[in-house]
């Protein structure tokens, strides 16, 4: 840079002009890094600020195939409809040099998918470092929207499956109360012969069952789902497992008005297994295939050995499955229809209950079908029987009226503020001989329990002004092990029982009580004199 500078002179002397060169090619170009400089912030804090509003924008929608369509509008207006395209790809192509790749990551370090951005073909608009690392933020913003979408359509569906459910159960448990409410007026019914009040009573111990069978089938998903399900494994021939399956599936079978044929292998088949529950897998198989086929239509059950596994085989010529339905047919509540599900009653947990107890038998289940109409198979895998230490499993009790008077006659505090079970409970009782005293809260047995000196005390937990615990610890220490204390309680999880035992009780039934186990306890009483 050149510079002049007039000076005056003196007297007669002439002005002078003095002239100064200075080199500004470094400040220049200082000057030029300066604006560079403040102009890439400018367009950084753009960009930020471009992917700020993206992140909101992705993070508006529910669905992935929204979180695309966002993705791409929101890339083409970052990076310039001209200076880059944005495509999404299943896989990396395997070479990085077109354009910049930037993935796509679930929460648990899944791929996605992936993200390209590429220069436009004329190399007007190149990419460049920035353009790389604000693709590679714009792709976890997309990474988390996509995984936020999954979740909320997960939610979504659950939410709805749990509505679902809720009004199956509602339906479920209302329908077997309106044959109890009609089978009581007739027992009520002066009128009424006596075939008739037989009939009645049969209907209320068949529809009991059933009730009692969706709330036990219903603590068994719980309880195998968290893990608290231990089998009791023993060596059992196939044959018995079908006969126990059989008596519980054979009347509802016939009920829908189908044939049954059970084809097993003519040699005798051990297998190492709960009979109990391997005998439940099949018993749900039939009862399910009963429910979904139509009066007249045939029901099998097929077993057979293999080298290196037993296969049984339960199929029907029912309404069969839908292709789209068979991945998800072992879903907990799921159902084929709703319109059958209404119509053929369930909760959709039978199924859910195979496949978890087979999973823990170490084997496996499939479903086929042909679609609609074609009937269906569901055809379980378990691996072969081994060489095992277990017992082998008692035979099987045969049915039979069970009587609760278990020896003779005791002395029995009955304790439930429940006055109908109350009630009900002491006249069956003292119909057996037992000499029976009912109160209805926790302060009261504690006194009766000194009063009346019971043998036995069936004592309910939730219980008014002194809770079931504390009365079994209030009693204990008064009485000590001179009484027996049974617990009669609807919480039936291992928790309750441990709490129970800590409390004292000798024993914990859950409600309804099954007088088999009633009898017994009474029968271990027979060590002591009678009262």
């Amino acid at each position: 840079m050149l510079s002049a500078r007039r000076l005056r002179g003196v007297g007669d002397s002439n002005d002078l002009i003095l002239l100064a060169a200075r080199d500004v090619t470094e400040s220049r170009l200082n000057e030029r890094r300066v604006a560079e400089l403040l102009q890439n912030e400018r367009e950084n804090a753009r960009r930020l600020r471009q992917l700020a509003a993206a992140a909101l924008s992705l993070n508006r929608v529910h669905t992935r195939e929204r979180v695309l369509e966002v993705l791409r509008a929101e890339s083409q207006r970052i990076f310039g409809p001209r200076e880059a395209t944005v495509e999404l790809a299943s896989r990396h192509p395997g070479s990085s040099s077109d354009g910049h790749w930037s993935s796509l990551v679930g929460r648990d370090g899944h791929a996605l998918g992936w993200v390209r951005l590429r220069g436009d073909h004329a190399g007007v608009h190149a990419l460049d470092e920035n353009d790389a690392a604000l693709l590679d933020q714009l792709s976890v913003v997309a990474s988390v929207a996509i995984e936020n979408a999954r979740l909320y359509e997960e939610l979504r569906d659950g939410d709805r499956r749990k509505d679902e459910f809720l009004a199956t159960l509602a339906h479920e448990l209302r329908n077997p109360l309106a044959p109890v409410s009609n089978a009581l007026m007739i027992l009520r019914s002066s009128n009424a012969e006596k075939r008739d009040r037989d009939q009645a009573s049969t209907v209320i111990e068949r529809q009991v069952a059933l009730l009692v069978r969706l709330v036990d089938d219903l603590l068994d998903v719980s309880r195998i789902t968290r893990g608290k399900v231990a089998l009791k494994k023993q060596r059992i021939d196939l044959a018995e497992v079908v006969a126990r399956a059989l008596e519980v599936s054979r009347p509802i079978v016939d009920a829908s008005g189908n044939t049954l044929t059970v084809k097993l292998p003519r040699e005798r088949i051990t297998l190492v297994a709960d009979p109990a529950r391997m005998a439940q897998v099949l018993s749900n198989l039939l009862n399910n295939a009963a429910k979904y086929t139509e009066s007249g239509g045939h029901i099998r059950l097929d077993a057979e050995r293999r080298d290196d596994e037993l296969v049984l085989r339960v199929s029907d010529d029912g309404i069969g499955i839908p292709a789209d339905m068979l991945p998800r047919i072992f879903d907990m509540f799921w159902q084929v229809s709703h319109a059958l599900e209404r119509a053929q009653g369930g909760m959709g947990i039978g199924l859910s209950l195979v496949r978890h107890l087979v999973d823990l038998h170490g084997g496996s289940v499939e479903a086929k079908s042909d679609g609609l109409g074609r009937g269906a198979e569901f055809i379980v895998h378990l691996p072969p029987p081994a060489r095992s230490t277990e017992p082998d499993a008692p035979a099987a009790p045969r049915l039979s009226e069970v009587s609760l008077i278990g020896g003779r006659g005791r002395r029995i505090l009955f304790v439930d503020d429940n006055l109908d079970s109350s009630e009900l409970l002491r006249v069956l009782l003292g119909l057996q001989g037992h000499t029976v005293r009912s109160v209805h809260d926790g302060e009261a047995a504690v006194e009766q329990a000194e009063a009346f000196e019971p043998e036995l005390i069936l004592l309910d937990i939730g219980l008014p002004r002194m809770n079931g615990h504390d009365a079994a610890r209030a009693i204990r220490a008064r009485r000590g092990a001179g009484v027996t204390i049974v617990a009669m309680t609807g919480w039936g999880q291992a928790e309750d029982r441990r709490r129970s035992k800590e409390a004292g009780f000798d024993h914990h039934l859950v409600k309804p009580i099954d007088p088999s186990l009633l009898r017994e306890i009474l029968l271990e009483l027979d060590g002591a004199p009678a009262a």
